[in-house]
């Protein structure tokens, strides 16, 4: 079985868990959920990812639209990008 966790994301989630908030920190590993969900429905074959596609996308799309309308307060170092999916 293929290790669904990649090591540089647990080492990023360790290391905001050190430096932001709670809300940042449940964006973050909602981000990384939303990735990796994706990524394992490409596995699961053509009719599962068809319909967890349209649905994976859309709940990012949501959510990186709350992440602008909210306007979270981010250190200017940190790029607001690393918070939001790569989908969508």
């Amino acid at each position: 079985m293929q290790e669904r966790y990649n090591l540089q994301d647990i080492d990023e989630v360790f290391e905001k868990m050190n430096e932001q908030d709670s809300k940042i920190m449940r964006m973050l590993l909602k981000k990384l959920w939303i990735e990796d969900f994706h990524e394992q429905c490409k596995e699961f074959g053509d009719a599962t990812f068809e319909c967890m596609d349209k649905l994976l996308r859309f709940e990012a799309d949501c959510m990186t639209m709350q992440f602008i309308y909210n306007g979270f307060l981010v250190d200017e170092d940190t790029c607001k990008e690393e918070f939001m999916p790569s989908i969508g």
